[in-house]
């Protein structure tokens, strides 16, 4: 009340008696939302793609984009991601078995296109083309760690074969650091994928030693070397280096005995003796003999009978010095096959040598791992471990 006599007037109330009119207030109102949310990534040529650890897709800054917690869209995506080198499309039926394994969902190919939406409004429509039956990864092929991987250790062996034994180490130690756990981890199935991946990071594990050995670095390796045969007792090529690096370090005593370690592990585990560049090793140490240069062996890579200073499976299929990169979508050298050549042993598979996608059961078709102690013959071209008793070698696959 504004005061009390007629001539007086209530906050709010005319003269008259009404109210004066209120507009009401307004509402705010609600955006549309749009059709199609934007892509998280707009661009997927800057996206790097991480498969061998957990997967990974990360912006042109190194952050990882929001994949998710959903088990089904990592594994779709290292399912597109470690066949990115090729130019034809994977199958919907080789998806469908990759990503959910032996528990498909009830509507397997509405399924596959719900997860192929969702991981395109992570990573950009356009890195997930749609092709004849299938779906492709569109990003060049260096976008992702598994052929990152293998370029490097191409350049790295090169260096080594070369003589630059600085370079092989440094390469080589950079393409193992691009290992952060087990290959394509979120596949449900991983292990008959990852065999040839995880071979080639052996042989990448076993230059980059020889390369650091060439550099007079043989106290650094002897603790990462007892690590490793203490892993696999069977793994002759270790062993030698394990000894060698013992030696080259002015402890011949703890290099025999080494040696006696290793030849004790073969004879009880597979009946037999050890190869040719362990006993070569052996008998120079008995004669008090101290390792030849080590960056001869390294560099020239020969590894001729009782030579332990060569690779461990003869010379490595060194892929030539790369021509022109291809495009994102290439995937097929001229000669129509894969556009990376693996650096392996023999008997080793590569991780191009894929069946062809139109093969029955593609994709999926099981390649077993090396057994531990198998895979890897002796300089000369043998089984590691020839039999004590001349009879069967049970190092080579049998047991």
């Amino acid at each position: 009340m504004v005061g009390s006599g007629p001539g007086r007037v209530r906050a709010g109330v005319v003269r008259s008696g009404f109210r004066p009119s209120v507009r009401p207030r307004a509402r705010p109102r609600r955006r549309r939302s749009s059709a199609a949310a934007p892509p998280i990534s707009e661009d997927n040529e800057s996206v790097r793609y991480l498969i061998l650890g957990a997967t990974e897709a990360r912006d042109s800054h190194g952050q990882p984009l929001p994949l998710g917690a959903g088990a089904r869209l990592r594994a779709l995506l290292t399912a597109l991601a470690l066949r990115a080198a090729r130019a034809l499309p994977v199958p919907v039926d080789v998806l469908i078995g990759e990503v959910w394994a032996d528990d498909p969902p009830q509507d397997p190919p509405a399924a596959l296109q719900a997860l192929v939406g969702r991981l395109r409004r992570v990573v950009g429509r356009a890195a997930v083309d749609s092709g004849p039956g299938g779906y492709r990864l569109v990003t060049p092929a260096d976008e992702v760690d598994l052929f990152r991987f293998e370029r490097l250790v191409g350049e790295g062996s090169r260096a080594l074969d070369s003589g630059d034994a600085e370079t092989a180490a440094g390469t080589l130690r950079a393409a193992l650091a691009l290992w952060r756990g087990p290959a394509f981890a979120d596949l449900p199935d991983r292990e008959s994928a990852a065999a040839r991946p995880e071979a080639l990071r052996t042989t990448a594990l076993y230059r980059r030693i020889e390369a650091d050995l060439a550099l007079g670095r043989a106290v650094e390796v002897v603790p990462e070397l007892r690590e490793l045969v203490a892993g696999d007792p069977l793994h002759e090529p270790f062993q030698a280096q394990l000894i060698r690096a013992l030696s080259a370090a002015g402890r011949p005593a703890d290099a025999l005995t080494a040696y006696e370690d290793a030849r004790r592990a073969i004879a009880d585990r597979l009946g037999s003796r050890p190869g040719t560049e362990l006993a070569g090793l052996h008998a120079r140490l008995l004669r008090g003999d101290r390792p030849a240069d080590a960056r001869r062996g390294a560099a020239d890579g020969r590894n001729g009978t009782g030579t332990p200073y060569g690779p461990p499976w003869g010379a490595l299929d060194v892929p030539p010095a790369p021509g022109p990169a291809p495009g994102p979508a290439s995937g097929v050298t001229a000669d129509g096959g894969s556009p990376t050549r693996e650096l392996r042993a023999p008997g080793i598979p590569a991780v191009g040598d894929r069946p062809p996608h139109d093969a029955p059961n593609a994709g999926s078709a099981p390649v077993s791992a090396p057994a531990p102690g198998a895979g890897t013959p002796a300089p000369d071209g043998r089984p590691r471990s020839a039999p004590a008793d001349g009879g069967p070698d049970h190092g080579a696959g049998s047991g």
